[in-house]
């Protein structure tokens, strides 16, 4: 439904002269934004539940997590322009709206910014192996974030910390 939907939302708007208005645009690339999350995140759910230990390789690792961080991203961002979009229009109803140029701008950056945002995700993701006698272990995760070890007086470690991935969700969570 949603590969369909999305679809039938970027052809009308692409191909209907009449529908190229800026508002729309935002709703084209709010699609845009759904079909990337379907491609990057609802069938890689589904081979994760099927498999314990993660099948998809190395390079797909890391940019399967950075595309997935990239479209919701982006798609919230144009979720909150749509927003402020219609706000003005409702407040300032005579007042000039917001123009084709414009919005390509716009769009523009929410991409741009999504990119930003999502790169530490690309830059950290590690995937890893451990060989056994008769199997291979393959992990995809978050371990590549610097660490700061804490160890009692005898030398054990007591906790791990990975400071700088904490500061980063909760900054990316709070914007």
């Amino acid at each position: 439904i949603a590969l369909i939907g999305n679809l039938l939302i970027i052809l009308v708007i692409c191909f209907n002269h009449f529908m190229r208005k800026s508002t729309n645009y935002f709703i084209l690339n709010l699609a845009i934004c759904d079909l990337a999350i379907l491609f990057s995140c609802v069938w890689v759910q589904i081979v994760m539940t099927i498999n314990k230990y993660w099948i998809l390789g190395k390079l797909f690792c890391k940019l399967n997590s950075f595309m997935q961080m990239v479209s919701v991203i982006a798609a919230v961002l144009t979720l909150s322009l749509i927003s402020c979009d219609r706000y003005f229009g409702v407040i300032y109803p005579l007042k000039a709206r917001i123009t084709s140029k414009r919005s390509y701008l716009f769009i523009t950056s929410i991409w741009i910014i999504s990119i930003l945002i999502a790169t530490p995700s690309f830059i950290y993701r590690t995937y890893t192996e451990r060989k056994w006698s008769d199997f291979t272990e393959r992990h995809c995760d978050d371990l590549g974030w610097p660490t700061s070890l804490e160890t009692n007086q005898n030398g054990c470690v007591l906790r791990i910390t990975r400071t700088s991935k904490r500061i980063y969700y909760t900054t990316v969570i709070l914007l």
